[in-house]
């Protein structure tokens, strides 16, 4: 299992920041990324929950979502997409919204309108990612462990896109918390955890969230925590 980097998250964060905006006009309200001291385990996330569904079409949804791991794989190459399931599994329940024979041709499509905003807007992602991360971060503890939490506002971000001839008039504030993030962290590091003990079940788990959230709402937070506990002394390998 690879493990992203807080350069690696900052990356895919401002991608989606930045096909938000280019897409839609959406000016993002804030991009947290949190990570261990030394920089590694990062996770990231921003707060288009807040977004009513009829601001964006289909299209610009699964390009949204495709943005964060297309800007990450640009800055790394051996990025995978282990931290892009969820905006994997949106811009599936998306496609599905569609009849099925279109499905090659849209997904075909939107990747490539991806690739495009990604590398045209490049300059203006790599500026967001290193705002983000020169803001002076906190310390909290996550399950015994300290990470340190950077959060760039929207304030920084929309003098960002405009300086790269981005507009953002649509703004729509933001119920997202600090204590929010904290639990996004935690569910990360207990994912990591569980990947840690087995790589099998860390599959098995992944492929649970993929088919189950495809049938509930988007948002719904899965229990990772039933998953460590359950699994906690497998020792199952892959062959």
């Amino acid at each position: 299992m690879s493990i992203a980097t807080r350069q690696d998250a900052a990356h895919h964060e401002s991608g989606h920041a930045t096909a938000l905006a280019v897409r839609a006009g959406i000016l993002t309200e804030h991009l947290f990324v949190g990570c261990k001291p030394d920089g590694t385990n990062a996770t990231g996330i921003n707060d288009a929950p807040r977004i009513p569904i009829t601001e964006m079409s289909g299209g610009d949804l699964i390009i949204y979502n495709f943005a964060g791991h297309a800007a990450e794989h640009l800055f790394n190459p051996n990025a995978n997409r282990n931290g892009a399931l969820r905006d994997d599994i949106i811009a599936e329940k998306v496609l599905r919204t569609f009849h099925p024979d279109f499905w090659a041709d849209m997904l075909d499509l939107a990747e490539q309108l991806t690739t495009e905003l990604v590398q045209t807007h490049w300059k203006c992602i790599q500026e967001l990612a290193a705002a983000i991360l020169a803001v002076p971060p906190r310390t909290v503890t996550i399950l015994g462990e300290d990470y340190h939490v950077h959060k760039l506002r929207a304030s920084k971000i929309a003098e960002i896109l405009s300086d790269n001839g981005i507009q953002t008039p649509k703004q729509f504030g933001s119920d997202y918390t600090n204590t929010t993030f904290e639990k996004h962290l935690e569910r990360q590091v207990t994912n990591t955890r569980l990947a840690e003990r087995s790589p099998i079940v860390a599959t098995e788990f992944r492929n649970w969230r993929r088919f189950s959230e495809m049938k509930v709402p988007t948002f719904e937070v899965p229990n990772h925590q039933i998953w460590l506990d359950c699994f906690g002394t497998a020792s199952a390998e892959e062959k």
